[in-house]
């Protein structure tokens, strides 16, 4: 059953009210795009640092099987 939420506003809101209402939408979904993004970045950070440490990692076998 679809439903047709500017009808459902038009119905139970006055005019201040809906405004406000999609303002707390597109304040909701700039929200959800900020984290988004921000997870994003949080993963990038997080596979660098796992990527120099595996380097690091990988220099210190190979130095430490040269010594032997």
């Amino acid at each position: 059953m679809p439903i047709d939420i500017e009808k459902l506003l038009t119905e139970w809101s006055p005019v201040s009210s809906r405004n406000m209402y999609l303002n707390m939408v597109a304040d909701s979904l700039a929200k959800a795009s900020q984290n988004a993004t921000h997870v994003q970045q949080q993963i990038q950070t997080i596979t660098v640092t796992n990527t120099a440490l595996g380097s690091g990692l990988i220099y210190a076998i190979a130095a430490q099987g040269s010594k032997e």
